[in-house]
C-alpha cells in the first residue's frame, strides 16, 4: 500500500511592516495616476476632449473646495501657487512636426497630475476630521463598554474583531475612492470624506464597545 506523501506546509503571507506602508501607498498612488492618465487620453471615446477634461476637473475641484471648505481651499491654493511657475513651464512645452498631436496628451498629463496633487493634499489636510471622529467613537465606546460590564453583558469578541478590521479598510477605501473617482467626475470632498469619517467613528465605537469586559 503506497504511503501518502505529506502535503507541504502552506506559507502564510506576512503582513507588511509599518515602515513599508508608505512605499505601498506610493505604489498604489502611482497606479491610480497611470490609470487616470489613460482614461484622460481616451476621453474622446466617452464624449470629452483630451486635456480639456482634466483642466475642467481641476477647476471644478477648486470651485467646490472654495464653496464647501474655504479654509482648506486657502491652504491647498497656497501649495498650488507655490508650484505655479513649474506648472507654467510644463504647459509651455510644445511638440512640433510629427509629434504635434501629442500636445493635448501632454497637457492632459499635467492637469491630471495637478488635480491628483490637490486631492492628495486635501486628503492629508483632512486627518483632523478622522482623528476627531475616532476620538468621539472611542469615548462613546468606552461608556458603552462600562455599561455592558456593569450589567454583566455578553462578550462580543467577534464583533470587536470585524469592527477593528473594518476601520482600516474603511479609511483606505475612502482614500482610494477620493483619489480616483473625482479624477473622472468632480465631487465635493464633503460627499466622500465626511461620510468616511463618520463611518470610521462608528466602527471605532463598535470596536471599543464590544471589547472583552475583563482585561
Amino acid at each position: 500500500m503506497a504511503e501518502k506523501t505529506p502535503n507541504p506546509p502552506v506559507k502564510r503571507e506576512e503582513p507588511t511592516p509599518w515602515y513599508g506602508l508608505p512605499f505601498v501607498a506610493l505604489g498604489h498612488l502611482f497606479w491610480i495616476w497611470v490609470l487616470l492618465i489613460l482614461i484622460e487620453w481616451f476621453a474622446p471615446f466617452w464624449g470629452q476632449v483630451t486635456g480639456q477634461h482634466a483642466k475642467t476637473v481641476l477647476v471644478e475641484h477648486i470651485t467646490l473646495l472654495q464653496s464647501d471648505q474655504p479654509h482648506l481651499a486657502a491652504k491647498v491654493m497656497g501649495l498650488v501657487n507655490a508650484l505655479s511657475q513649474r506648472i507654467e513651464t510644463l504647459l509651455s512645452i510644445e511638440f512640433d512636426g510629427a509629434l504635434a498631436f501629442a500636445n493635448v496628451y501632454w497637457h492632459g498629463v499635467v492637469y491630471v497630475t495637478l488635480a491628483l496633487f490637490v486631492r492628495v493634499a486635501l486628503l492629508f489636510l483632512s486627518w483632523p476630521l478622522f482623528l476627531l471622529a475616532s476620538f468621539l467613537g472611542a469615548f462613546d465606546g468606552l461608556i458603552s463598554r462600562q455599561r455592558r460590564t456593569a450589567f454583566v453583558g455578553r462578550e462580543t469578541e467577534t464583533t470587536h474583531y470585524y469592527a477593528r478590521q473594518a476601520v482600516s479598510m474603511t479609511m483606505i477605501g475612502a482614500g482610494y475612492l477620493w483619489l480616483f473617482i473625482p479624477g473622472i467626475w468632480p465631487l465635493s470632498p464633503t460627499l466622500v470624506l465626511l461620510p468616511a469619517a463618520g463611518m470610521t467613528g462608528l466602527l471605532v465605537r463598535t470596536s471599543v464597545a464590544s471589547y472583552k469586559k475583563y482585561l
